[in-house]
Parts: structure tokens; C-alpha cells; sequence
């Protein structure tokens, strides 16, 4: 498939093309990449890329969650650590200490949905 135009589809495409290639980079070398944000327009595309040397991704959140959680007032134990918000079992997953508003990003258990949700927010769950 020859691609003439960036939309979203072809977006999606290109993402799945490059997963698949960083995939292949990671077993032969033990360099774990992962693809970030990707933003087009008609003419072309920007990804953001991490690589981590000798860990999976899941090890590389939680190294990086280590790292800053502190930084919005939670304990390292707190990865992965389930909480109950609007009724619905979320998982503490990582943090972004430059997301003012929404720093802590949580998944649901059921759906593996992601949210990002205030200190507050994790602050009264956790407390509950």
C-alpha cells in the first residue's frame, strides 16, 4: 500500500507499521521503544519515541512512575494500586509532573481504558 496523504486512517496505519517494526528492533537488541503521540497534517507526520535499554515497557512505567511520583504526592507502592473513582476500579499507572491539572493517569480494570485524573482526586481514594 503506497500512501499519497496523511489522514487519520493512514495515521493509524503507520502506526501499526512502526509498532510492529519496533517490536523486531526490541528482540534482536533488547531496546524497547515505544511510540508516543503522533501528529499529522496532509503533507506528513511527527512521533514522539522512548527507548528503554533492557526493560519492557510495563518495567519502564513503573521505573519512570519511581521516578516523579513523589513529585505529585504519591508513595512508589502506589503503582499499579487499585482505586474506586465514580464507582468504577481504576489502576494507578504513571504520572506526568508537567500535567498541572491532570497529572495522575489511572486505567480501568475492566476495560483497560485510560484516564488522567487530578492529586485530589487519587489523594480522597486513596484515603477511602
Amino acid at each position: 500500500m503506497k500512501i499519497t496523504h496523511i489522514d487519520q486512517t493512514s495515521a493509524k496505519e503507520i502506526r501499526t507499521i512502526m509498532e510492529a517494526a519496533f517490536a523486531k528492533i526490541a528482540e534482536s537488541t533488547g531496546v524497547h521503544i515505544a511510540l508516543g503521540r503522533i501528529s499529522y497534517d496532509p503533507r506528513g507526520f511527527t512521533a514522539k519515541t522512548t527507548g528503554v535499554v533492557g526493560a519492557s515497557k510495563a518495567d519502564a512505567q513503573r521505573q519512570s512512575f519511581e521516578k516523579d511520583c513523589y513529585k505529585v504526592g504519591l508513595k512508589s507502592s502506589d503503582f499499579g494500586r487499585e482505586i474506586m473513582i465514580s464507582g468504577t476500579k481504576m489502576a494507578i499507572t504513571g504520572v506526568n509532573t508537567r500535567a498541572y491539572r491532570f497529572p495522575v493517569s489511572v486505567t480501568e480494570v475492566s476495560t483497560k481504558k485510560k484516564f488522567k485524573i487530578s492529586r485530589t482526586m487519587v489523594k480522597a481514594a486513596l484515603a477511602a
